[in-house]
């Protein structure tokens, strides 16, 4: 007997996740008197964005991006999509590392900011795969 989540608990648990992960940005916002985490925040709510669109407009199929290696059916799009996701998400996690060492941003703000913009990236992330179209019998998260 297998142990399925109802939907409502995911989008339930994903919000609260997300309300976090907005909460410690703005919190990192307000308590140290720099905007320069919501700046932040946006990058890591858009990183995934270039993710989304190469590997959903690409092929017939949906593809959902765990391909081998070797398997010749990933087009050179989703990997520049991939990587251009990627790039966005380290600048991300190193902009406030770089300004936090120039002094520019205190380093307890800085903290703040990459872990809420981390829990706003695995919130969009997770929210991606588990309503992207997996029936409940090869749903590769459910329990």
């Amino acid at each position: 007997m297998a142990f399925t989540v109802n939907p409502l608990s995911k989008i339930i648990a994903l919000s609260g996740m997300l309300a976090l992960g907005f909460l410690l940005v703005v919190l990192a916002t307000a308590l140290y008197g720099s905007w320069i985490p919501i700046i932040d925040g946006f990058i890591f709510a858009f990183a995934h964005n270039p993710y989304l669109l190469t590997n959903t407009t690409i092929g017939d199929d949906f593809q959902t991006g765990f391909a081998d290696i070797d398997d010749t059916s990933r087009h050179s799009g989703a990997d520049f999509g991939g990587w251009v996701s990627s790039f966005i998400l380290t600048s991300g996690i190193a902009l406030p590392i770089v300004l936090s060492r120039s002094q520019l941003l205190s380093s307890m703000a800085s903290t703040l900011t990459v872990v809420g913009g981390l829990c706003i990236y695995v919130t969009i992330v997770l929210f991606s795969s588990f309503f992207d179209g997996f029936s409940n019998t090869n749903d590769p998260f459910s329990m």
